[in-house]
């Protein structure tokens, strides 16, 4: 973290303010990193499409390979 200071006087208020903000911010621990809810909502998707897609397998084989041969798109640009 960066804090500006100014040795003007006119600042004076703004300057502690901002120092006690920064001493306060560098006692700030960051605790682990929780499990994204949307990934579980992913795998769920997922699973599901596996599932689709046994299902369509049993039923006509030859659509099944036509979709087993495209590749997943990414959400990504």
């Amino acid at each position: 973290m960066f804090a500006h200071v100014s040795p003007e006087g006119d600042s004076f208020r703004e300057t502690v303010s901002t120092l006690k903000f920064a001493q306060y911010a560098s006692t700030v621990e960051l605790g682990a990193a929780r499990l994204n809810k949307e990934s579980r909502e992913v795998m769920d998707l997922k699973e599901q499409i596996e599932i689709l897609k046994k299902q369509l397998a049993e039923r006509d084989p030859q659509t099944a390979q036509q979709v087993n041969k495209l590749e997943p798109r990414s959400l990504l640009p």
